[in-house]
């Protein structure tokens, strides 16, 4: 391994932990936020802890473990697989992980100093997103210009990449527009652009997740070669496109144009093609668990991103047919199309990739719990259903009364349902990847090394 590399490594093991750390606070913060649904509610008051602060950060920290871990899978990528030096990406790796850490402590300090941005993402303060904007771009090129050399057409996955880099590059900048003067004065062209660039970023990160995935299959059956296949690129190419579009079903409300929400609804529609896909899928799951063989635990949390695909398309293009975003819209439905989208999809498809790359560093020579894969998994389906059940139910409200807005209840078992499931997905979580955080011992390291960058310490499902 080279020293440009070697640094790109550390780097790597860094963004890896700094990413979990941000997994952990989302999880832990989001259980404090439940916490408000309950009794204890008066009690967090008395204790000054308030929603208007738990919730941005909540946010905010998930959001930055999807950028984190899926640049620890990218920086792998450029460590691993390159045989090259890399100082030039090594140096850009260094700057971005000081100016996201520093973004980091500015967002904690002005929301425990009550200073709010006051939109619905992806903003906390001025400093913070100059921060964490200016580290992005530094990043974006000198990965681009240090672009390690692969044999034959270039892969899925570094298409997915890149392309992620240039997303987020501008769209993190159209979310702060409404600092103009001119959006001030127009809050619904104001809320159009804030939705359509909230899109743009889910889809940058999404990206990231999506390459990832491709490069683990890549890397589990080379002979097989995933990452060049038409469905591959596919995906690559619906996925761009929806990240242009897919933030339709949340302003099919406001005044737009017929061509932005027809453009938005045909797209989504076009999602029905991967659904069938993963639908097959999702069968071939159900055939190898017939086979009696057992599953590592990196093939469970694979097939557990499989059929958590399954669930949050469907959802996603039900609530994308007009009629029934009108009802839905606003409605803890839409929050359980976001929890499976983010914890079930993208949250379980990093913890594959990164648990198998926890498994090359250590050898082999580690297992990843299976019991911890278990809990988060059926913490997140408490969650889910329970989201689902009561959006369905204040829909059905809606339905019968004609009126909009309409209020939202809930059920007096919920609070204890959502308190239980992110106790479960905390629980889970926290078993699988404690042991992420602690420095691989350096005769595993030595092995690990002496490995070829093509073997696997997992089988494809």
């Amino acid at each position: 391994m080279t020293p440009g590399n070697s640094d790109l490594d550390r780097g790597r093991r860094f963004l890896t932990r700094f990413g979990l750390l941000c997994l952990w606070i989302a999880l832990g913060v989001g259980l404090v936020g439940a916490l408000f649904y309950t009794k204890a509610y008066n009690f967090l008051d008395i204790l000054g802890i308030s929603f208007q602060t738990i919730r941005p950060l909540h946010l905010l920290a998930g959001t930055a473990w999807m950028y984190l871990g899926g640049l620890a899978v990218v920086t792998y990528f450029w460590s691993s697989d390159t045989r090259r030096e890399s100082s030039r990406a090594a140096g850009a790796l260094k700057f971005f992980i000081w100016t996201w850490v520093l973004g980091a402590l500015v967002v904690v300090v002005t929301l425990l100093l009550k200073i709010y941005g006051g939109r619905e993402y992806f903003f906390a303060s001025e400093p913070a997103s100059v921060l964490f904007w200016v580290g992005w771009g530094v990043l974006a090129i000198g990965f681009t210009r240090d672009c390690p050399e692969v044999p034959g057409p270039k892969p899925a996955y570094l298409w997915m990449w890149f392309t992620s880099l240039g997303l987020f590059t501008y769209a993190f900048v159209e979310t702060h527009v409404f600092l103009l003067p001119y959006f001030k004065a127009h809050p619904i062209r104001d809320m159009a652009v804030e939705w359509k660039s909230y899109g743009t970023l889910v889809g940058s990160f999404n990206l990231l997740v999506y390459g990832a995935l491709a490069y683990l299959g890549h890397r589990l059956n080379p002979a097989r070669d995933y990452s060049r296949s038409r469905m591959a690129f596919a995906l690559f190419i619906v996925g761009v496109l929806n990240s242009f579009t897919n933030y339709g079903h949340h302003t099919f409300h406001l005044p737009q144009s017929l061509i932005v929400k027809w453009t938005s609804f045909v797209i989504s529609m076009s999602e029905i093609a991967i659904l069938a896909k993963v639908a097959y899928d999702v069968l071939g799951i159900a055939r190898r668990l017939r086979d009696g063989k057992p599953w590592d635990g990196v093939t469970w949390l694979l097939a557990a991103t499989t059929t958590w695909t399954f669930v949050g398309l469907t959802l996603s293009i039900v609530i994308s047919v007009p009629p029934v975003n009108a009802l839905v819209h606003g409605t803890l439905v839409v929050a359980g199309h976001a929890m499976s989208s983010m914890v079930g999809i993208d949250t379980m498809g990093l913890l594959a990739v990164l648990g198998w790359i926890h498994l090359q560093d250590h050898a082999g020579r580690v297992t990843l719990s299976r019991f911890g894969i278990a809990l988060f998994n059926i913490g997140a389906m408490i969650i889910w259903s329970s989201f689902m059940t009561v959006g369905i139910s204040d829909s059905l409200d809606r339905w019968q009364a004609g009126i909009l807005p309409s209020r939202s209840l809930w059920p007096g078992w919920f609070p204890y349902a959502f308190l239980l499931g992110g106790l479960s997905v905390f629980a889970g979580v926290a078993r699988l990847t404690w042991s992420w955080f602690l420095p691989v011992p350096k005769r595993e390291a030595a092995d690990a090394q002496a490995h070829s960058p093509g073997e696997s310490q997992a089988a494809p499902y």
